[in-house]
């Protein structure tokens, strides 16, 4: 009887303890589940991320692309001169150009002085009659 009370004892601590357990281990299970959930779901988020950055990447790339060969097209069109040109003799050109520009518009500058020079003009002829003309210039047209 003694044995029996024994048996029955550690047979329902035996029966505790595994319910313990188990309960420990759903706990633990579950603990892990949603940790596991949570990176999951983290991991997802990420990679949505790095695809939405892969696409505006592929997208910025095709304007580039297209940029590219806009400027090649434009090159092409060029005189061959101008393409077999160095660029420190496109500079100095372009230096050039821009120098004359300068220089022509000083010059229609000091023509412009000259017209209004000329606008106030204003003489009066004797005709051998004894009759007086005023003479202008008359420069609207």
């Amino acid at each position: 009887m003694v044995m029996d009370n024994l048996d029955k004892q550690m047979h329902k601590s035996e029966g505790e303890y595994s319910s313990i357990n188990l309960l420990k281990a759903d706990h633990l299970e579950n603990s892990s589940t949603k940790s596991s959930n949570a990176k999951l779901e983290s991991v997802k988020a990420k990679l949505a991320e790095i695809t939405e950055i892969k696409l505006k990447l592929v997208i910025e790339n095709k304007k580039m692309k297209q940029a590219i060969d806009l400027v090649n097209c434009r090159a092409i069109d060029c005189q061959p001169e101008l393409r077999a040109m160095d660029i420190k003799t496109l500079e100095e050109e372009h230096n050039a150009l821009l120098s004359d520009k300068a220089g022509e518009t000083e010059y229609l500058k000091s023509l412009r002085e000259q017209v209004e020079k000329l606008k106030g003009i204003s003489l009066v002829a004797k005709c051998s009659c004894g009759e007086e003309y005023r003479v202008q210039t008359d420069l609207s047209a």
